[in-house]
């Protein structure tokens, strides 16, 4: 049986372009846990705290990795759903302070392959969606509320 996993985070985040000169970089920490697997699905619970924007986010994720043993791979499936809420979204932005808060949710499907000794091929297809959203909008502006989109990527060991 697995074991409850604990990670802890600290990043600091520098943004350009960001519409009115709203935010120029953040620092944020965070915990996130990953729960023993309950029927094959990995639950999981982070909290972040973003210092900066004087942000909580709280997300919940289910995971589910299904064994492909005919290409000799795995499709990894990944659901979240979070719930951000900020006293500060922007700022660095003269005026006062915009509150806002919001829900998301989102999931993935990912078909990393390895080739070969030393490399390693993924394909991801992922969505989101954000709900609840005022015109403050978080620290960048009005952006699309459903995004779909495509990744590929190579890891090379050494």
């Amino acid at each position: 049986m697995e074991a409850l996993k604990l990670e802890a985070s600290v990043a600091q985040r520098w943004f350009s372009d960001v519409p009115g000169g709203g935010v120029g970089r953040s620092l944020e920490a965070g915990l996130a846990a990953t729960l023993p697997p309950v029927n094959g699905f990995t639950p999981g619970l982070a909290y972040y705290h973003d210092f900066t924007f004087r942000a909580d986010t709280t997300q919940v994720s289910l995971a589910r990795s299904i064994a492909l043993v005919k290409w000799g791979a795995f499709l990894e499936l990944n659901f979240h759903a979070g719930w951000a809420a900020g006293d500060d979204w922007r700022p660095d932005a003269p005026g006062p302070r915009l509150r806002d808060s919001y829900g998301y949710w989102g999931g993935e499907a990912r078909l990393p392959y390895r080739i070969g000794a030393h490399a390693t091929v993924t394909v991801g297809l992922h969505y989101a969606d954000a709900f609840g959203r005022s015109d403050a909008n978080g620290p960048f502006g009005l952006s699309a509320r459903q995004n779909l989109w495509f990744t590929l990527g190579v890891n090379l060991d050494f």
